[in-house]
């Protein structure tokens, strides 16, 4: 959801204040330093927030123990691992042995060599009680234990078990009983455990075959598991009333139980995998009751922008046991289940990463599952790799997918971002707004752009970074040499010029760089190749950096920078250092003051803009990463403190509505085979309100209207299939179209272009 201080309405810009400025026909070339940053102005109205849409993929919750009144966990980002209470959300130390932990309790085994006495000291994280078990010489710990007793052994120089025995403290003293029904063994393991028992397995002879157990603290017995097959089970798990095998990737899990160990095992086949979920790695499973709680292995997923990506997480499905119908605890759920003393298990999962918690599962009063909530779990805030912002609409590059994708959203009508392209396996960059509802930016060696109903790529030589781009044009550089990218409107894309590096802009349809005299530059026209008079900066230095908006340039070279007003034929100094040109301001980024300042472009006046993380200057302005500015149409998108996107219209009226080029269809059949309309797109220096083509016939007769909302973007378009307003096709032949573009909302429309389309293949005329 977006944010908003005020109503969003595109004339926001347009009725900004006016700055009076007089004195200006007097200045000559030359370039004058601003003043000092004025203080921060109010909050401008019609401000938009778009919230952290947060990292896709949640934060990492490993919880290794459940007690009864709290559990162990460590959370993504925090130093180590904690305690926290259910009731309060309290987080605090843990004591010694939280490695080994299970079931809230932690044991610690003190220092000697197994020749010694030792001791080990069991402490519950649910209560202040401490128990306290000797190990005599020659005892070994199996590293089983509950709150009050531990598994121990002795053992041949062999490895051979030659005793085992339960240790348990009863009144500050040692109480040992021996463990029967243990057949000739090699070595234990512990497998699984809680407060009534362990898994365990052993070998039957040095490097033999496995032999399982299942321990009973109250019997002083280990019996035999279950055997379904040969080999050890991929996943054990122990529930209040069963114990759970699975082998490998089986699609069937096998219960048996407890009571009973040695009973014939129950098979209960899985619910099929759904999407995203693989069939062939193991699951995740547990039991609770009379039910087998499973999550599947998550699939890598083919995406839009091509290669693929793993989902937050797969369902957390309950089944029967014996089989029966799946019941969906959460569509999505992390790896990995804790059982508590009480029988209930830990799981994390929700709907996305912002719903994301540790759960509770518990029986209901029907015997089936169910979840409760114990705790939220944080979101990560998003990592923005990119940021831009064009005709009032913001798209960003960040991990808010996994790995990197590209999101937008239109802040005149907001809703949530929206998705536009999916990375591979490496970052996205090079984030440009093209004006028109497009972005561009590089994936490898492949210049993207990318909107609503397209994605158009060229693929230079090399590696390659953005330099500017603008409409249907890019300029991106190399290993040496320079790329001008025309995107083409759907007619392909191609390099249009390779070129030697140099300061360079797109405005247009031309590309602004430094003309051959030093201080000088000139605009090449991409479409009709001209090359426009040189035009003197008054810089005295060739430029390494150049941006073009309208009528105004921006320059830099030798530690001065600039902006050159073309209709005044002047440079008003401004500071130099990473900035961004907009329609008649300047922005740049003040690290250590965490602020934006705003220069006005007639006057070099500076002033606090907004405020913003404050940085290392090591760590560079963030321009275009996570600040950015519009160049069609005035506003600045920045990121804040808590990774909020916000867009702030600038206090600086915007030059009038223009057209800056225009990609129309001269004619169009109705029975082509692929595209049978009249396509048109003009693309503007700021957002109209609205527009109107009307469409008449050689006589002058209005045949169709199309009339809406204007956009994309600082873009109109329009598409005619060659019917009347009535619905019918109208004669072929020649027609006259006309774009008239409402520049604010409630004001007059205003003609931006006119010209001829043929349409073929409609009806036959009356004159053939």
């Amino acid at each position: 959801m977006l944010l908003r201080s005020g109503a969003c309405r595109r004339t926001a810009l347009a009725t900004a204040t006016v700055l009076i400025v007089t004195g200006l026909c007097a200045t000559t070339h030359g370039v004058a330093l601003a003043d000092d940053p004025a203080p921060l102005p109010s909050p401008v109205a019609d401000e938009v927030v778009v919230p952290d849409p947060g990292r896709f993929q949640p934060r990492g919750e490993d919880i290794t123990s459940a007690g009864g009144t709290g559990y162990v966990h460590r959370q993504e980002g925090s130093p180590g691992p904690v305690w926290t209470d259910y009731a309060s959300g309290a987080d605090g130390p843990l004591p010694p042995g939280h490695a080994l932990s299970h079931s809230g309790l932690f044991p610690a085994l003190s220092a000697g060599s197994v020749a010694q006495t030792r001791t080990l000291t069991v402490t519950s994280g649910d209560t202040p009680a401490r128990a306290s078990v000797t190990l005599p010489p020659g005892r070994r710990w199996a590293q089983a234990y509950n709150a009050d007793t531990a598994l121990t052994y002795t053992s041949a120089t062999d490895h051979r078990i030659t005793g085992l025995y339960l240790r348990r403290s009863v009144d500050g003293a040692t109480v040992e009983r021996p463990v029967t029904g243990l057949g000739t063994a090699y070595g234990l393991k512990v497998v699984h455990q809680d407060t009534r028992g362990a898994w365990l397995t052993t070998q039957t002879a040095p490097g033999g075959a496995t032999a399982a157990y299942l321990l009973d603290y109250r019997t002083a017995t280990v019996t035999p598991s279950a055997v379904v097959k040969t080999g050890s089970p991929a996943s054990v798990a122990l529930g209040g009333r069963h114990y759970l095998l699975q082998y490998g990737a089986e699609e069937t899990v096998h219960t048996v139980p407890r009571d009973n160990p040695g009973a014939p095992p129950v098979a209960t086949p899985l619910p099929p995998a759904g999407h995203g979920e693989d069939r062939y790695l193991p699951a995740s499973f547990t039991v609770i009751g009379d039910w087998i709680v499973v999550r599947r292995a998550p699939l890598v997923l083919d995406s839009p922008g091509g290669g693929g990506t793993a989902p937050i997480g797969t369902r957390l499905l309950a089944v029967p046991l014996g089989g029966g119908p799946a019941r969906e605890l959460l569509p999505y759920a992390a790896a990995g289940f804790t059982t508590a003393p009480d029988g209930s298990v830990l799981v994390t999962g929700g709907t996305g990463a912002k719903e994301w918690a540790v759960r509770r599962i518990t029986l209901g009063a029907d015997g089936a599952p169910r979840l409760t909530t114990v705790r939220k779990v944080p979101h990560v805030p998003a990592t923005y790799n990119g940021l831009a912002v064009g005709g009032g609409r913001v798209s960003h590059l960040s991990d808010t997918q996994s790995p990197w994708a590209l999101y937008e959203v239109d802040t005149a009508a907001p809703t949530e971002a929206r998705e536009r392209y999916r990375g591979r396996d490496w970052v996205l960059q090079g984030l440009r707004d093209l004006g028109d509802g497009q972005s561009a930016f590089v994936d490898e060696n492949t210049l993207i752009s990318t909107g609503p109903d397209r994605i158009r790529g060229v693929t230079v030589p090399v590696d390659s970074t953005p330099v500017d781009a603008a409409g249907r044009y890019a300029v991106t550089e190399g290993d040496g040499t320079q790329y001008v990218v025309d995107f083409g409107d759907g007619r392909g894309a191609t390099v249009l010029l390779t070129r030697a590096p140099t300061a360079a802009s797109v405005w247009a349809g031309t590309l602004w760089k430094p003309a051959p005299a030093t201080g000088t530059v000139n605009a090449y026209d991409l479409v009709t190749k001209a090359t426009s008079p040189a035009v003197d900066l008054g810089s005295g230095c060739v430029p390494d950096e150049l941006q073009a908006v309208g009528r105004w340039l921006y320059w830099s070279c030798d530690g001065k920078a600039g902006v050159y007003d073309q209709v005044l034929r002047k440079s008003v100094g401004v500071p130099s250092g990473e900035a961004l040109l907009g329609d008649g301001f300047l922005v740049r980024r003040d690290n250590a003051a965490g602020r934006l300042l705003l220069t006005d472009a007639l006057t070099g006046q500076t002033s606090v803009f907004a405020d913003v993380p404050a940085t290392a200057a090591a760590a560079g302005s963030g321009r275009r990463v996570d600040w950015s500015v519009d160049r069609f149409g005035g506003g600045v998108a920045y990121v804040d403190a808590l990774r909020n996107i916000h867009v702030k219209p600038v206090p600086i009226a915007p030059q009038p509505l223009t057209l800056l080029e225009s990609s129309v269809d001269p004619s169009f059949s109705a029975i082509a085979p692929a595209d049978r309309t009249w396509d048109a797109l003009w693309r503007l220096s700021r957002p109209a309100a609205r527009s109107k083509v009307v469409i008449r016939d050689a006589s002058g007769q209005v045949v169709r209207t199309l009339d809406g909302p204007g956009g994309p973007g600082a873009a109109v378009t329009a598409r005619w299939d060659g019917r009347n307003d009535a619905g019918g096709l109208v004669p072929e032949g020649p027609y006259r179209y006309t774009l008239d573009v409402q520049v604010d909302e409630g004001g007059g429309f205003v003609r931006q272009a006119s010209g001829d389309v043929v349409a073929y293949d409609t009806i036959p005329s009356p004159a053939s």
